[in-house]
């Protein structure tokens, strides 16, 4: 004798709603817990890199140059995950070159100035502005130019191994022909560097658009380097620390100590990654 058994067709599909629902409430567990650790984890980055701020807030700014003990952030400055760390980059402009920048140029006199200004040295560094300890970095990276390698050897020579490469050298410069008028050297370097950032130039000289691309490059290479070296060193220039740090900041990295433009001053990014 067979037994035969008859579900109704509700049945099945009561049963199939029932699947459907409990599938979508799990869907939506995951994604809710998901976004909470996601959550969880932008805000405890947050409080880190408000703590790195904190941390270079304490060194004060002097007349001339910032404390020698500006430095990078080490293990027992706070606490971080185990599975996170912190890496660096540290971006010094050169010191203040040895030339004569006073009294009134001719064009002619301005042209030999920029010239010029590509082949001296700097003057006695008195005082580093930063505390890099051996074994912090591997190497440091220089711009080739007179004025930031002068610099990089009287801050790092004795120490460490210094690389110059010419892919950080500062953006070029004309002086705008204005013929038979002495004026200040600051007008001719302020004017001619405007009127280049509004594409008025010579063919000779790169333009600004190209320049930049030139700093996205610069910008990834450090980004690169740092993943690799967890601590980077560059003696640059303005214009090119400058703009390389709008790129660094749009890959990530946040602009912890800012300590200008000027001759030898400094500047910290950071960006915390996984181990």
């Amino acid at each position: 004798m067979t037994i035969s058994c008859y579900y109704p067709k509700n049945h099945f599909i009561g049963i199939l709603k029932i699947k459907i629902i409990v599938k979508v409430i799990f869907r939506y567990c995951i994604l809710f817990i998901t976004g909470w650790l996601i959550s969880f984890n932008v805000q405890a980055q947050k409080e880190f890199y408000e703590e790195i701020i904190r941390f270079y807030d304490g060194f004060e700014k002097s007349e001339n140059s910032y404390t020698p003990s500006l430095r990078f952030i080490s293990k027992k400055d706070f606490h971080l995950d185990n599975d996170l760390e912190v890496i660096q980059i540290m971006l010094i402009r050169h010191g203040d070159p040895i030339i004569n920048t006073k009294g009134w140029f001719y064009f002619y006199e301005a042209s030999n100035f920029v010239e010029a200004y590509d082949t001296v040295g700097v003057y006695h560094i008195d005082h580093s502005p930063v505390n890099i300890q051996p074994g912090e970095i591997l190497h440091v990276y220089s711009s080739p130019l007179q004025r930031a390698r002068s610099t990089a050897e009287q801050l790092f020579g004795d120490q460490f191994d210094i690389i110059y490469d010419s892919s950080f050298v500062e953006f070029k410069n004309e002086i705008i022909p204005l013929p038979w008028i002495r004026l200040p050297l600051k007008f001719w370097r302020v004017s001619s560097r405007l009127v280049w950032m509004a594409g008025l130039h010579s063919s000779q000289v790169p333009s600004l658009s190209w320049q930049k691309e030139r700093s996205r490059e610069v910008a990834g290479r450090l980004d690169q380097l740092a993943a690799k070296e967890k601590r980077v060193v560059l003696v640059a220039h303005g214009f090119l620390n400058r703009y390389t740090i709008r790129y660094l900041k749009k890959d990530g990295w946040r602009h912890s100590f800012d300590g200008g433009y000027d001759y030898l001053n400094v500047q910290v990014l950071s960006k915390i990654v996984n181990k």
